[in-house]
């Protein structure tokens, strides 16, 4: 079963449905399942908020450049501005 359900609606991509991690006894079962072979490097990002926010930070700076947007920050509501990583 897949993680993630994308759509095409006109030329645009659009997610249509998606699998969520259970909570309490059922997180870790249904994190494997979802991740499967990926389910260290998912673990590793989500309980790490330095490796988070550094991939993010990473995800952000690619997409910026892939639509040769002019951004050098992002902001979160309500926290400081921070800059995106320069290549």
């Amino acid at each position: 079963m897949p993680a993630m359900t994308v759509s095409l609606q006109g030329k645009q991509p659009v997610v249509t449905a998606f699998d969520q991690t259970l909570d309490g006894a059922a997180y870790e079962p249904s994190a494997k399942r979802i991740f499967g072979p990926h389910y260290d490097i998912f673990q590793n990002i989500h309980s790490n908020e330095e490796v988070r926010e550094a991939v993010r930070c990473r995800q952000l700076q690619e997409y910026v450049l892939r639509r040769h947007l002019n951004a050098r920050y992002y902001q979160d509501y309500g926290w400081e501005a921070r800059p995106l990583q320069e290549d």
